[in-house]
């Protein structure tokens, strides 16, 4: 072979000088003869006007001097420009980047961008000078990428004759990449006589010989076509590495072939890939390309290799199943199941799930009594995919055998599907074993079969305790409001201690729906010949049910002679779901005859004064201070304080301020006046507001929180953020984005005037970017700040700035501490007023 030697290189140089010296000729011609030759020497169609070559453009300058140490913002838009720009603009962009690249004067790094930007835009005109740069050591690996990418046929050619008169090895090896990432068909008979090594140790030395075989075999495999097999057949290599390369290349011309529509030659190569003699990734490969190409026709084949010596073997044998249509695959798969080793019994049986046919079911359910708990788990969950009817007894004893499978066979006889499932799972219910009756009623239960509700409802006696209480807790599940009478029956028929199962099922049946009306009285009924203590949990159902005819019910029971009625019929209007009863629930806060249903019946009354028809706001007030006077503790006059606070009419502040001096809720009355004044300040009841305003005064307590939504911020770092330090959302904040230091500034338009009494800074979620200085300045006109109204540093998340009091409409704050690695952040601020 001659591609080595050195006249031919001597050749190569000599020509790629030529071919360097005609680009920069042509890049230099004067100006006014650039219009006299086509640019870019690509071909046009017939009528195309040819793109002359221009001066290097204004825009395209930048790349001529381009130098990675320097900023480079004009060339990076130039990029985002090219990189945007339609392909019909690509022949003009060309002819700018072949200029700048022929210009003598051109930096490396700028002829480096070029060649990647060529990558994109390049065409059959910048196969010439890509070409002369790769004999270039500083040039050929972007020579070669543009290369690679370019979709000129006459690029192949530039590649192909590069590799041939090559003499430095690691060109020789991207060439190779290059050529096999192509798929140039014209390369194989050069790429397989580098993979022979003919005198290439003798060139190169034995390590670098090796790897550009190893390099050529692999392309040979990226080109896959039937020249490239046949050249990879009749390669005879004997080293390691070589040979793994061989047998992944010709996998890859399988699929390649397989790709190509020629599924007869790839189906030959790869029965022969996955002869015995090869290594196990090897056939595994073959396998799983033979399921991809022949589909059902290999199910034989595919699944004999399921007892294959080699894991990674059945493992492809295994993932193939997904490639192949067909009950009778399914089959084979299934027929071969007993005799696998466990491993691969478990990954089969994932994948029969996987597919979902039905017909594998007996070939499956054999494997539950399987001595190993893996396999038996995996044929459990399996079934609920692939299980019938047939399947439902095994199932039911694995999951009545109450071991590590047991969940994973209940969870699958829930999921299997058929309404002759549901009847084999109700015969269930009557078998000798307790376990399996259970696992009966559970399966039932899961699956919401209302038809079942009868059946289950008669287990609610049984004889096993377990199955008593799975029937108790399902009810509510299969059962509606239908099926009340029936439940009602089973108060005299479940034990003490299992009364509030059947409550909780009655509770579901009662909100699934039915006529309500039927509900109370199938209830009043059931109540008239109840024991005392099933009619006191009967009254808590007639709560649920809500309508009138209960509400009296109720009411009279508050009379009853027995002391669990009287108290379920409280809890029962304490849970009323309207404010219907209201009045009765305030009294009962003061007279309920125990101090656990007085709170029930104060937080009850408040639940009712919140709801959206609370009714008039004078009628709603009045009710408000008779349960603060009914409410049996400090804590719920509390939370009728809060309630109120939340109210924003100005009517509120008159009931408030009678509990300015309550040793309980004093304080906590203060604040609710000022939240209520500061929400309503404005409303139309001007006479009530300003002696609000005189009652704080005389009392030295006014200070109201500023509203924020007229505020607008700067700010001497990141200003178009400061408005986040009072959104409302302390999740965002405005911060310096440097470390704290003195003269920083954050300035607010109040959007008012003020009289500024306080200041609250907030950094809670950055807790240590609290100011380590401040200093706070109010202004009437942002131009004449005065002396700080305040000044020190903060010492955590929260600071709360009092300041001298000052009328103002703007507020600065300046940072007067210093600390590293520290911003100043503002998640939220408020600003506290006089009036």
């Amino acid at each position: 072979m001659t591609r080595w030697n050195h006249l031919n290189t001597l050749k190569a140089v000599c020509a790629v000088f030529a071919l360097v010296v005609a680009v920069g000729c042509v890049a230099q011609r004067p100006p006014e003869d650039e219009s006299a030759a086509p640019a870019t020497g690509r071909a046009f169609a017939p009528g195309e006007k040819p793109v002359p070559i221009p001066s290097i453009s204004t825009a395209y300058q930048p790349l001529i001097t381009y130098d990675l140490q320097r900023s480079t913002d004009s060339v990076r838009i130039l990029e985002q420009q090219i990189l945007k720009a339609p392909p019909s603009d690509y022949p003009t962009i060309e002819a700018e980047l072949l200029a700048v690249l022929a210009k003598p004067t051109t930096t490396d790094a700028g002829r480096e961008f070029v060649c990647r930007l060529l990558a994109t835009v390049g065409g059959e005109a910048s196969v010439a000078p890509l070409g002369a740069l790769l004999t270039d050591p500083k040039m050929s690996e972007m020579a070669r990428y543009a290369l690679e990418q370019n979709t000129s046929p006459q690029a192949d050619a530039v590649l192909l004759a590069a590799l041939k008169d090559k003499v430095v090895w690691p060109e020789a090896m991207g060439l190779i990449d290059t050529l096999g990432a192509r798929r140039t068909a014209g390369a194989v008979d050069l790429l397989a006589g580098i993979a022979s090594g003919d005198g290439l140790e003798k060139e190169l030395g034995p390590a670098e010989a090796q790897a550009l075989r190893q390099r050529a075999i692999t392309a040979l495999g990226r080109i896959a076509s039937e020249a490239s097999m046949q050249a990879l057949l009749a390669l005879t290599v004997e080293e390691a590495p070589l040979s793994r390369a061989r047998e992944d290349a010709l996998i890859r011309v399988a699929e390649g072939l397989a790709r190509a529509d020629l599924k007869g030659q790839a189906t030959v190569l790869f029965r022969d890939l996955a002869r015995s003699d090869n290594p196990a990734l090897t056939r595994a490969a073959a396998y799983g390309g033979l399921a991809r190409v022949m589909g059902a026709k290999a199910g034989s084949v595919v699944a004999s290799a399921l007892t294959d010596p080699e894991r990674p073997v059945r493992e492809a044998a295994v993932a193939a199943l997904a490639e192949m249509d067909g009950e009778d695959v399914v089959k084979m798969y299934g027929a071969r199941l007993p005799d696998l080793d466990v491993d691969t019994q478990v990954m089969t049986l994932a994948a029969l799930a996987a597919r979902g046919d039905r017909v594998a079911g007996p070939y499956v359910t054999p494997l539950l009594k399987s001595s190993d708990e893996g396999t038996r788990m995996e044929a459990a969950r399996a079934l609920a995919a692939v299980g019938d009817v047939s399947c439902v007894v095994p199932l039911a004893h694995l999951a009545a055998a109450g071991d590590a499978v047991s969940p994973v066979a209940a969870e699958s006889l829930a999921r299997l599907p058929g309404t002759d499932v549901d009847q084999a799972l109700m015969d269930l219910l009557k078998d000798r074993e307790a376990a399996v009756r259970r696992v009966g009623v559970d399966a039932l239960v899961a699956r919401r079969h209302r038809d079942a509700a009868d059946a289950i409802m008669a287990r609610v006696t049984d004889p096993d305790a377990g199955v008593r209480t799975a029937a108790l807790k399902g009810l509510g599940d299969v059962t509606d409001g239908t099926q009340l009478k029936a439940l009602l029956r089973l108060f005299g028929l479940v034990a003490d201690t299992q009364m509030d199962l059947l409550e909780k099922s009655i509770t579901s049946a009662i909100r699934q729906g039915g006529d309500d009306g039927q509900m109370t009285s199938q209830l009043l009924l059931a109540m008239a010949t109840a024991e005392a203590p099933a009619r006191a949990r009967m009254m808590a159902l007639l709560g649920q049910i809500g309508n009138p005819k209960a509400l009296h019910t109720i009411q009279l029971a508050l009379n009853d002679g027995h002391e669990g009625v009287r108290e379920a019929a409280t809890r029962a209007l304490a849970e009323w779901p309207d404010a219907t009863p209201l009045d009765r629930v305030i009294e009962l806060a003061a007279q309920a005859p125990s101090t656990t249903l007085k709170v029930l019946s104060a937080r009850g009354a408040l639940r009712m004064l919140e709801l959206p028809d609370g009714g008039e706001t004078e009628a709603t007030l009045a009710r408000y201070e008779k349960l603060l006077d009914a409410a049996p503790r400090d804590e719920e006059k509390r939370q009728v304080i809060e309630s109120l606070s939340r109210r924003a009419d100005a009517a509120t502040l008159d009931v408030l301020e009678k509990y300015f001096d309550d040793a309980a809720v004093g304080p906590q009355a203060m604040g609710a006046f000022k939240t209520v004044l500061t929400a309503c300040k404005d409303t139309a009841d001007k006479a009530r507001v300003d002696r609000a305003f005189a009652l704080l005064e005389e009392r030295d307590v006014l200070e109201l929180e500023l509203p924020r939504n007229k505020w607008k911020a700067t700010a001497s770092n990141h200003s178009e953020n400061a408005d986040a330090a009072f959104d409302g959302d302390r999740s965002t904040r405005w911060d310096t984005g440097t470390s704290q230091a003195p003269g920083q500034w954050f300035h607010v338009d109040l959007g008012v005037e003020a009289r500024v009494l306080r200041v609250t800074l907030d950094t809670s979620p950055s807790a240590d970017d609290y100011p380590r200085g401040y200093a706070v300045y109010v202004s009437s006109d942002a131009s004449a700040w005065g002396e700080p109204v305040a000044t020190g540093a903060g010492a955590g998340a929260i600071t709360d700035i009092l300041t001298r009091p000052k009328s103002g409409r703007w507020l600065r704050i300046v940072q007067t501490g210093q600390v590293d690695g520290k911003y100043w952040s503002i998640h939220e601020m408020q600003v506290f007023v006089g009036r």
